[in-house]
């Protein structure tokens, strides 16, 4: 038995329908109201079971209420019996239509990706403007606004979000932005200093991925797993032990002082075109700028896991190891300076 039901107050009874159907639990049927101003009508299977007139209470908004109300005792369909409590229903699909042509569905406001979003070339990720508009890197390195290839971008390697402008970065890691899809990009000859915000790994944070290009790092207190896709980055990791893997290409790692920290680079990032940034570690010692003095407080030793890198306050001193890098098994010191800065 299906029951079809208004639930009404401005008349004296519920307006309510009995149909006598098919066995509505061996498989899915359909069940539809078609609520119109003047007149709301029941379906089951496609068929028309029963028809009222519209009540002056249901000309309001209403909601939908997928349930399995059971009977009491005394109404017509009775209360539940022992071993029918643990019915189920099962629903495929709910619709909601308008038989209203000239109402118009409002699109859903476009959701803009947050500020600082970065998606890298091969990522297949997507950046999303306040008005909508999608923007990605094609397969040939060219940016694409809504999958329309922009003709003067190549070489596209990272797009980003700032404050409103989208960033673009070439492989020569330069850097060019604009608000809308019809803007130029500007400036006209980029600019090799990036858009994004500097990148702090706190001391709680025990493992991070940087996968911008052209950000500074730092990390300057805490033990920290450190996983680097990008390219010419500058990350500065002191004041703890901290273990880096190196994907990308050209980076600058600053290397800490010694007892200001330990870094341990997992691959051998002189093949990368990486490059060691020693000022900083020279400067606590008492070097005094000579090149030919500074294997006086520079050395490297090789193992059959890397070269370690060591630094010593006072000339031809006791060095404390700074820095080792995995896999540079027959490094000397000179082929360290030729990949750093002093």
């Amino acid at each position: 038995m299906l029951a079809t039901t208004a639930h009404t107050s401005t008349l004296s009874s519920q307006e309510q329908g009995l149909t006598t159907v098919s066995n509505m639990t061996t498989g899915f049927n359909t069940y539809a109201v078609d609520w119109e101003p003047n007149t709301i009508a029941w379906y089951f299977n496609g068929q028309q079971v029963y028809q009222i007139a519209t009540p002056a209470d249901m000309h309001q908004p209403m909601y939908i209420v997928v349930d399995t109300a059971a009977g009491t005792s005394g109404s017509w369909e009775g209360a539940p019996t022992s071993g029918s409590e643990s019915g189920a229903m099962q629903i495929n699909y709910v619709h909601v239509y308008s038989s209203d042509p000239y109402t118009a569905t409002a699109a859903p406001a476009p959701v803009a990706s947050a500020n600082d979003t970065v998606v890298m070339a091969g990522s297949g990720g997507t950046i999303t403007d306040s008005s909508g508009n999608d923007w990605t890197i094609t397969s040939s390195g060219q940016v694409a606004v809504n999958a329309v290839p922009d003709a003067t971008t190549a070489n596209v390697v990272e797009l980003a979000t700032v404050n409103g402008t989208i960033w673009q970065e070439n492989s020569s890691d330069l850097w060019w932005g604009k608000t809308s899809p019809a803007a130029a990009w500007a400036p006209g000859a980029g600019t090799s200093t990036s858009p994004l915000p500097p990148i702090t790994v706190p001391a709680s944070e025990s493992s991070a991925t940087i996968s911008a290009s052209g950000m500074a790092v730092s990390a300057t207190s805490g033990n920290h797993m450190v996983y680097i896709t990008g390219r010419a980055d500058t990350v500065n990791l002191s004041g703890g032990t901290d273990t880096i893997t190196d994907s990308g290409s050209g980076n600058i790692y600053v290397i800490p002082p010694a007892s200001d920290g330990y870094d341990t680079f997992t691959t051998n990032i002189l093949a990368n075109g990486d490059t060691l940034d020693l000022r900083s570690a020279l400067a606590a010692t008492h070097w005094n700028g000579t090149a030919s003095r500074v294997s006086k407080y520079l050395s490297v030793s090789d193992s059959s896991q890397g070269a370690v890198l060591s630094v010593a306050v006072r000339a031809g001193g006791a060095g404390v190891a700074i820095a080792m890098i995995d896999g540079a098994t027959t490094t000397s010191l000179s082929g360290i300076l030729a990949h750093a800065l002093i």
